[in-house]
């Protein structure tokens, strides 16, 4: 066999071998392996994404409650100080009672009724001013039932909208295949 005969089938075979073991190396990696890659950034990706907005609803939360423990301390403030202001000015209409009872009671003494009067009169003063504190304290405090009522959560689910649109059904009479079995 000449040489170049051989050299022929040698390159032959070493063509038919090379084709053979590319056909015998597997492809599917090449396009799993990307996939796969990119699916796990994406599910990190989506878990990072999750994990910031978890954060930010904790903080709105956090800034919502300390928002809310404020108000009642400053309402519980606030009520307490018209509960003073009441018992004030209680305490002023039974000493106001107690002086028009001794006004009556010294008829005949002008110096004694004018007196009277007098302290009457400064009486009358701050039962005003006390009022006007009363009703500025009044409209800073709404009753429980007027105040306003908190806002929903913030990680609540969202409503589902009505469908617009009927739902298909299947037992129709209207159906052109409804009797083909």
């Amino acid at each position: 066999m000449p040489k170049e005969s051989s050299d022929l089938i040698a390159s032959r075979f070493d063509a038919q071998l090379r084709t053979s073991e590319r056909r015998a190396s597997p492809r599917w990696p090449l396009a799993v392996v990307p996939v796969l890659v990119l699916g796990i950034a994406g599910v990190a990706a989506l878990a990072w994404q999750d994990q910031q907005i978890n954060e930010r609803n904790a903080e709105e939360r956090a800034r919502t409650e300390a928002f809310a423990e404020q108000q009642a301390q400053t309402l519980a403030a606030l009520d307490t100080k018209l509960e003073a202001f009441d018992a004030q000015h209680e305490r002023m209409q039974q000493r106001r009672a107690q002086l028009d009872a001794k006004v009556l009671a010294a008829k005949g003494d002008a110096a004694t009724e004018a007196a009277l009067r007098k302290e009457l009169d400064a009486l009358d003063a701050d039962i005003a001013s006390n009022e006007r504190a009363r009703d500025e304290a009044r409209t800073r405090v709404k009753p429980r039932s007027e105040r306003p009522k908190p806002k929903p959560k913030v990680d609540a689910e969202p409503e589902t909208k009505p469908r617009t649109r009927p739902a298909l059904e299947l037992s129709s009479s209207r159906d052109p295949l409804a009797g083909l079995e």
